[in-house]
């Protein structure tokens, strides 16, 4: 019982060095001659080449992408800039809250609403996309919360977000400590809903956003599919217990993509604001 237990540990440990560790490394995966087929066409696809038969579904937004973050991506220093566009809150949120997303103690509102509220508004239209491609994804603490704000490119850059559903199913060693946190142990104030991973959901629950598009996109990481390789850390499919490991998390890795600018942060069952955890 103690070894399963040591067990279980290890792997929670390694998935908290995926979801939160990973994503803050910078890597230059994007220069010149460096860059994976699943990197080339992500790129090519926020230039304006789109490839549809690529990706499993995607949906044009119909609210206009405010004039603040169409600025942002022209700004030389763009952390600093989000910083100026935002007010700390930390205090404010729960620590049980503030901690469960991106594992950072800060949280920063955005000054402007209607930025606030086209960030939200992107959660929502992930939820309809689901819908409408019999995908069972919701807003809470267990299944869609976050998203990764990722910067592409220099001259023609893009700003993206990289939404991670399903993200603590309750069936793997690694994430049922959470989906038992949210479900049973703080389920008043975490609210979340109990799920396993061996669900067409889990396969699909990698989303990006691009800002020079303006439209959500849904990666199908399938083993025969151009995204597959953005499920695995730099060095990881080398390693076979880490292969494995990366292969039942399915988490698409934003820092393969650009430079990672933080996460957004939405609960809206705890009637919290979407919040930017730089």
């Amino acid at each position: 019982m103690m070894f399963l237990c040591k067990q279980k540990n290890i792997f929670f440990s390694l998935f908290l060095f995926i979801t939160i560790f990973f994503p803050s490394q910078k890597i230059l995966a994007i220069e010149k001659n460096k860059r994976s087929d699943s990197q080339k066409i992500i790129l090519d696809l926020f230039r304006g080449r789109l490839d549809k038969n690529l990706f499993s579904s995607f949906v044009k937004i119909k609210k206009p992408v405010p004039y603040q973050l169409k600025n942002l991506i022209k700004e030389p220093i763009i952390k600093k800039s989000l910083i100026k566009m935002t007010t700390n809150r930390s205090s404010q949120i729960p620590e049980l809250i503030l901690n469960w997303g991106s594992g950072s103690p800060k949280a920063r509102t955005f000054k402007n609403q209607e930025v606030t509220n086209f960030f939200s508004n992107l959660f929502y239209e992930i939820i309809q996309m689901g819908k409408k491609n019999q995908l069972f994804i919701s807003l809470n603490t267990t299944d869609l919360f976050h998203g990764h704000l990722v910067f592409i490119g220099k001259k023609r850059g893009d700003l993206i977000i990289v939404f991670h559903a399903q993200e603590y199913p309750h069936d793997l060693p690694f994430t049922s400590h959470n989906s038992r946190q949210a479900v049973v142990t703080h389920k008043l104030i975490l609210k979340g809903k109990k799920f396993g991973h061996n669900t067409i959901s889990f396969k699909k629950r990698n989303f990006i956003w691009s800002l020079k598009e303006n439209k959500i996109f849904n990666l199908d990481t399938d083993r025969k599919g151009p995204f597959f390789p953005l499920i695995f850390p730099t060095g990881w499919v080398k390693d076979q217990e880490l292969k494995e490991l990366a292969l039942l998390g399915n988490s698409v890795q934003d820092n393969l993509l650009g430079s990672n600018l933080g996460s957004l942060n939405f609960f809206p069952n705890q009637n919290i604001p979407l919040y930017w955890s730089p």
